[in-house]
């Protein structure tokens, strides 16, 4: 993921919220491993809500937030939310 955003930054613009970018890029060191994860969790929701990469739903219609616990949670917005109600 390193090289991913390193070699193409529109990537991380087109892909993350501004919160993900911001929570990630304080890792520091550890933020490709962070941006990584995160992408996991919104391919994972893709496949779950059925639509693919060509249903419409954008990469920032799901985003990844942390739980003060530490857990990662879902925020779905747009048409993921649509799909998921």
């Amino acid at each position: 993921m390193r090289e991913v955003i390193k070699r193409t930054p529109r990537f991380a613009l087109r892909v993350f919220t501004p919160g993900e970018r911001h929570y990630c890029d304080g890792r520091g060191a550890l933020a490709p491993q962070h941006y990584a994860a995160r992408f996991a969790a919104k391919e994972a929701a893709f496949k779950a809500l059925k639509t693919g990469w060509s249903g419409g739903l954008a990469w920032q219609d799901v985003e990844v937030v942390s739980h003060p616990s530490g857990a990662p949670v879902l925020h779905l917005h747009k048409l993921a939310r649509t799909l998921f109600e």
